[in-house]
């Protein structure tokens, strides 16, 4: 009996290495499919996308995903889109993305990345500028009037929400003065600490670096 156990336990190790042998080969030359990814390492809700590339989740599945990074906002990645020097990016419900697909280019939406929920912070929010705020200048949306307020980029969510927050105390485009000053996440602190605005609509990290750093 301990000379069959032996014969069968050398017959399923053969047949395991035989296995593998089989196998090895055949993830060596798997072919995988190359997607280009466009996406702004400079905003925070894309951090899972990264994540999953790094622990190669995406090439579990059979793709090659090679990242595209861009700076600003993600209306300029609609036109590579368009053209096909992208296959996928991450796009914002603004005027670029409806045009296109009113143009007929073939555009899939295929997945959300944020959803708003009651005690969770947005991917988008509004700053003050600190010394306005510790003088009570600006304490609520009616202390907007009057104020120079910027909305990032014109039609992306952060002007959608800057735009909404006037709406919904009765203030008009013209109670203000609205502006689009930065190119790229990184400048809106710094046009809060020449206090060339009051208030900025901005997206994470960049709501957390003005607060750190006092703006």
């Amino acid at each position: 009996m301990t000379h069959g156990f032996r014969r069968l336990g050398l017959l399923f190790a053969t047949l395991g290495l035989s296995l593998s042998c089989a196998v090895a080969p055949a993830q060596a030359s798997r072919q995988y499919q190359k997607v280009r990814f466009s996406l702004n390492p400079a905003q925070i809700i894309y951090l899972p996308l990264f994540l999953a590339v790094d622990r190669g989740y995406f090439r579990a599945e059979g793709l090659d995903v090679q990242v595209m990074p861009y700076k600003g906002s993600a209306n300029s990645q609609m036109p590579l889109l368009a053209r096909g020097d992208v296959d996928i990016s991450v796009v914002i419900a603004g005027p670029a993305m409806f045009n296109q697909f009113s143009e007929g280019f073939n555009i899939k939406l295929i997945s959300t990345l944020t959803e708003p929920k009651q005690g969770y912070r947005d991917g988008a929010v509004l700053v003050v500028r600190k010394d306005l705020w510790d003088a009570g200048a600006i304490r609520k949306l009616q202390d907007l009037k009057g104020r120079k307020v910027d909305g990032a980029v014109e039609g992306n969510p952060v002007d959608f929400l800057l735009r909404s927050a006037l709406h919904s105390v009765d203030l008009k485009k013209s109670d203000v003065t609205l502006s689009y000053k930065p190119r790229t996440p990184g400048d809106t602190p710094e046009i809060l600490r020449q206090k060339v605005v009051d208030v900025a609509g901005v997206s994470e990290p960049t709501a957390t670096l003005c607060s750190a750093g006092g703006r």
